[in-house]
């Protein structure tokens, strides 16, 4: 009797220590990260980063808050500053512009006889003011579970993503860079959807390295400058950042 206890004993004490060693990697976290972040970001509508006649880089930047609930699901708060400079595509660059943002129907004003340039003529600078709201769910997590038994160094994150976005666009002529548009009609605040993924690499308890890639899908159709029809307002960007994870010389891990 005594010998039969004994393994079953001894089972138990291991799989109950496997079990607190879960618990620890659950529980044992630090759960606010601050963290920024910097890269390339692209623009695509009746104007776009990739235009007919060149490729116009544009650089972004964020710093962001966020959320640990549980290793699977997290919330980030973060803030993006960019500046985008965006041309014609080749289907639109025979097009014609008015003044006022609108595409005009020809080359000359019917009511005063002024002349106006091609959408190939000219190129607008974007300033973006955007805010995001996430929902971080750790894939690795999700479909490799959670081990306590060791610490994860390598994590796939997935965040839908609500976003606010505040578009100041101003058109230019290439030939002189002398203002396009006579009036500031496009700037609002306007929603989005879109989504982000990240792979964050565990360097230590305080920091880890994150490369990303998101897209937004706005609703805001005068973002470029031209007050079109264009269903295709997106911004797409790429980042690298580091993630200070805050208690963590106190914690096992984020």
């Amino acid at each position: 009797m005594l010998i039969a206890v004994l393994p079953i004993t001894a089972i138990a004490q291991t799989n109950e220590q496997k079990n607190e060693a879960r618990r620890q990697y659950y529980y044992n976290y630090s759960n606010w990260t601050v963290g920024i972040g910097s890269g390339l970001s692209a623009m695509f509508g009746d104007f776009s980063t990739f235009s007919y006649e060149k490729f116009y880089p544009a650089p972004i930047g964020s710093v962001s808050v966020g959320y640990q609930m549980n290793p699977t699901v997290g919330f980030t708060i973060e803030g993006y500053y960019g500046r985008n400079r965006i041309g014609a595509l080749a289907a639109n660059r025979d097009n014609y512009l008015n003044t006022n943002g609108f595409r005009a129907d020809g080359g000359i004003d019917p009511l005063t006889g002024a002349t106006f340039l091609k959408y190939g003529d000219l190129y607008s600078d974007v300033k973006l003011l955007q805010g995001r709201l996430g929902v971080d769910l750790n894939l690795s997590n999700i479909f490799g579970g959670n081990r306590g038994e060791q610490m994860r160094r390598l994590s796939v994150i997935f965040s839908p993503s609500w976003y606010l976005q505040y578009y100041r666009p101003c058109v230019f002529q290439k030939s002189n860079d002398a203002r396009y548009t006579s009036r500031d009609l496009f700037y609002q605040v306007t929603n989005a959807l879109g989504a982000e993924l990240a792979l964050r690499l565990r360097v230590s308890r305080i920091i880890d390295l994150q490369f990303k890639g998101g897209g937004a899908y706005g609703f805001n159709k005068k973002f470029d400058g031209i007050a079109g029809d264009k269903k295709t307002n997106i911004l797409a960007y790429a980042q690298a950042g580091i993630i200070f994870k805050l208690s963590g010389k106190t914690k096992r891990d984020n």
